[in-house]
């Protein structure tokens, strides 16, 4: 019996600790380098640096720098500040706003709405800045 009640608080800590892993501690990606997966792109990748958000496409210099406004730890709304990067559907002032969905090992999942559209992204963690 004391097996069986060692063995039940195992599984119930085991299982505690691997959930706060999987939780969606979205304040940790204010500081984050993220690769775009699902991109033709295969250089992409993001920083977001607190207030700052920059998508850089290629090896070329291409990207998209945008401002954020934090609405809370999982969502924020991107403001478009410069781009160098011709005919892309993005200009200068167009505002996205991005939920941060969830969060499981080293993949972001983020839902963005852009002048009512709305694109499911995924990006892999690469490092926390």
């Amino acid at each position: 019996m004391k097996k069986i009640l060692v063995f039940l608080l195992f599984l119930i800590v085991g299982f505690s600790s691997t959930a706060q892993q999987k939780g969606n501690d979205c304040s940790r990606l204010k500081h984050s380098r993220l690769h775009f997966l699902n991109s033709e792109y295969v250089e992409s990748y993001v920083i977001i640096d607190n207030n700052q958000h920059t998508e850089y496409f290629d090896n070329e210099g291409r990207f998209i720098k945008s401002e954020l406004i934090w609405v809370n730890d999982c969502e924020y709304n991107a403001k478009i500040i410069e781009i160098n990067i011709p005919d892309v559907p993005f200009k200068i002032g167009d505002v996205l706003n991005v939920k941060i969905t969830n969060i499981l090992n080293n993949f972001v999942d983020m839902t963005c709405v852009y002048r009512g559209e709305t694109l499911k992204v995924q990006y892999e963690i690469i490092e926390y800045l």
